[in-house]
């Protein structure tokens, strides 16, 4: 029921935590290793990268900046919702969008 994406835990690449998800209309049981969890509400500041998957890392720095210059903090964690899928369609030309959850 949406983009796929992945949720980073943290932004700390030494101990990494990532999940790898699909947004669902309806949350289905658990099954071993596989688990259905919310992503969390309130207010998020997002980007949207177009580009190659390894020219993403810029674009986290614009939103924190931005963040930050109204007040707000990210709360550590992130979400990368691929918009696209590169090897389909002409081009193949990576759309990334990233959100930030905001304390």
């Amino acid at each position: 029921d949406g983009m796929p994406f992945g949720a980073y835990d943290n932004l700390d690449i030494s101990v990494l935590d990532l999940e790898a998800g699909f947004p669902v209309a309806k949350i289905p049981p658990g099954m071993g290793e596989i688990y259905a969890g919310p992503i969390p509400e309130g207010k998020f500041i997002s980007t949207i990268h177009i580009g190659a998957y390894g020219t993403l890392a810029p674009a986290y720095d614009a939103p924190t900046i931005l963040a930050a210059e109204h007040g707000f903090i990210p709360s550590g964690e992130a979400y990368e919702y691929f918009l696209n899928d590169p090897n389909e369609g002409p081009g193949g030309i990576a759309e990334t969008e990233i959100r930030f959850p905001l304390k």
